[in-house]
């Protein structure tokens, strides 16, 4: 016969527990918030101070150098930190997307990935140190592209990615790049070329825009005479297939591709797996020890 398990569940354990985390993050608002207003008021008698300014100023200067060694199996690998979703993305880089890592591992060496929706650079400059690749960093966003350029600046990277500071889609027209006004912030993403919605599909809420060129990746390839992909890595959040779409003249070049997708936005889901289909790429479940989810990983067949 089976064993019958039972499981007594101690409620009022529970309740103090969960009391007292949202008491912590009370206090820890709490204690913020006034170390804040303190630092303030600290910053506004300063600037009354001859040279005051100039102190404010090289205190700025200070705080952005600050810098992140993190080791991997590879090496080190060295990243601006001047906040902290800067030094999360750092201490989690093996961690957070532990199949974008063993995708990266599997690329041969000097091979061409364009990494699109580069952010902050941590898997360009990974991809450059360690399988010496050449690396397109597409990134649109003003903010990101000062941590991105430091990135590549700190690991001597700057033979092996080229920079892109636009957005790629379907066309190439003039269009605003909405920026979630809740991440807008140096490393902070949800952003979305020609139309403010989520990954989700849901609309952004009161986004901040900026006008600014989006080009196809054929047209730039055309135009600039760059490197064709062998990989691709996209993380548009919402605006894959449009990525795709304008890629279709570099098809015949691609080895595998590794795309984020939100797997609750089921229409957008749909449509890139029945087109990555039709073109002769066939989706993994399985990389390393890592069950594929939200990150897919589609090879040419």
């Amino acid at each position: 016969m089976g064993k019958i398990h039972i499981v007594i569940i101690n409620y009022s354990s529970a309740k103090t527990f969960v009391f007292g985390r949202r008491f912590l993050r009370f206090f820890k608002s709490i204690f913020l918030s006034s170390l804040l207003s303190l630092l303030k008021l600290i910053l506004f008698l300063v600037k009354k101070l001859p040279f005051g300014f100039d102190v404010i100023s090289k205190l700025l200067e200070f705080l952005w150098e600050e810098k992140l060694t993190i080791d991997t199996p590879n090496g080190k690998v060295l990243f601006q930190t001047p906040t902290s979703l800067n030094r999360y993305r750092a201490q989690t880089l093996l961690t957070k997307e532990p199949e974008t890592i063993f995708w990266l591992d599997e690329i041969p060496f000097h091979s061409c990935l364009w990494d699109i929706g580069a952010n902050v650079g941590i898997y360009s400059v990974y991809a450059a140190l360690f399988r010496h690749s050449r690396v397109i960093a597409v990134e649109p966003s003003s903010i990101n592209l000062d941590l991105l350029f430091r990135n590549i600046q700190n690991n001597k990277c700057e033979d092996s990615i080229t920079i892109l500071p636009i957005a790629v889609g379907s066309s190439n027209s003039q269009e605003f790049l909405y920026m979630s006004r809740e991440n807008l912030t140096w490393g902070g993403a949800h952003n979305s070329a020609g139309q403010p919605v989520m990954q989700s599909g849901e609309p952004m809420h009161e986004p901040v825009k900026s006008l600014q060129l989006v080009a196809t990746i054929d047209q730039l390839i055309q135009s600039y005479k760059i490197a064709k992909p062998e990989y691709i890595k996209i993380d548009v959040d919402g605006l894959e297939l449009n990525v795709l779409i304008g890629a279709l003249g570099i098809f015949p070049n691609l080895k595998s591709i590794l795309i984020e997708i939100d797997i609750g936005n089921q229409k957008n889901l749909s449509l890139i797996e029945e087109f990555l289909e039709s073109h002769n790429f066939v989706k993994r479940t399985l990389i390393g020890s890592v069950v594929l989810s939200e990150n897919q990983i589609w090879d040419k067949v």
